[in-house]
């Protein structure tokens, strides 16, 4: 195996190759329990329990290749201002996206209310609190909109022990994976979670999503759709739109609110320093 090590406005990251297969180790630095470095260290000496971007990333490496090229949908992700939002958001909607995640813990009230109410005609909403705001304002903002509204909330409330007091379909994340009644997925980061082994035991939906990664990252974890069998349902990948750079030669194509996942992928090696 061949490591490789990338870094530019964006991300820092480790690449892996071997036997035509590539795959990422980019921890999300304030997201992630493991460091760079840390994970480097973990790829030259191996030692167990593996840290979860670089499980990820070693299994990807052994994982059966596409057999063919699949599709598959995607969910459009807004964040930033009111304006980057609803500039965003009218790109996502020329580009055949119905379903968009939006962040939103960062504004303010009214601000956050008039993003809701303009997105939520035109797709089907998830929603990011980020555990950013108290209980009370939670529950008063959402009381405004119907149960139905959403497809579901990701980390509305700080405590997870608050969710009781919440009516909305929500969704399990690693800040929130443990049985609740009204959940309606659990969303799984690889690189915060670990690799296809980690992934739990559970009747609820699995929506993969991304943190950040380079379109190397973005391929493997969209092709967890198909190596796993999971449900045909949009996943977070559109991170991939906030790239200023990749390390794809050839980048990857979102169109018709899907991913289209060629056979193979290959970076850019002018972009890679080996180690």
């Amino acid at each position: 195996m061949k490591i490789y090590h990338y870094k530019n406005s964006f991300r820092e990251g480790l690449i892996l190759h071997k036997k035509g297969q590539w795959a990422e180790v980019a921890p999300l630095p304030g997201w992630s329990q493991e460091t760079l470095s840390e994970a480097l260290d973990q790829l030259r000496c191996p030692r167990g329990p593996l840290y979860p971007s670089v499980a990820f990333a070693l299994e990807m490496l052994e994982a059966p290749p596409l057999e063919k090229p699949v599709s598959v949908p995607v969910s459009a992700f807004f964040m930033g201002s009111p304006e980057q939002i609803m500039e965003r958001a009218g790109k996502a909607e020329q580009n055949g996206f119905t379903t968009a995640k939006v962040k939103i813990g960062h504004l303010g009230p009214n601000e956050a209310f008039e993003v809701v109410s303009a997105l939520k005609d035109k797709f089907r909403l998830r929603i990011d609190i980020n555990r950013k705001w108290e209980l009370k304002r939670t529950l008063d903002f959402f009381d405004l909109f119907a149960g139905d509204a959403f497809d579901y909330i990701e980390e509305p409330v700080q405590n997870p022990e608050d969710l009781v007091h919440f009516k909305h379909p929500i969704a399990l994340d690693e800040f929130f994976h443990f049985p609740f009644p009204r959940a309606k997925a659990l969303v799984f980061k690889p690189t915060l979670r670990g690799g296809p082994s980690s992934f739990p035991k559970t009747e609820l939906p699995c929506i993969v999503g991304g943190a950040f990664e380079s379109g190397i990252g973005i391929y493997q974890i969209a092709r967890l759709v198909p190596l796993l069998g999971l449900p045909d349902l949009p996943i977070g990948v559109d991170t991939y739109s906030y790239l200023e750079e990749d390390l794809l030669e050839t980048p990857l194509v979102f169109s018709g609110g899907r991913v289209h996942l060629p056979l193979a992928i290959h970076p850019n090696m002018e972009l890679l320093h080996a180690l």
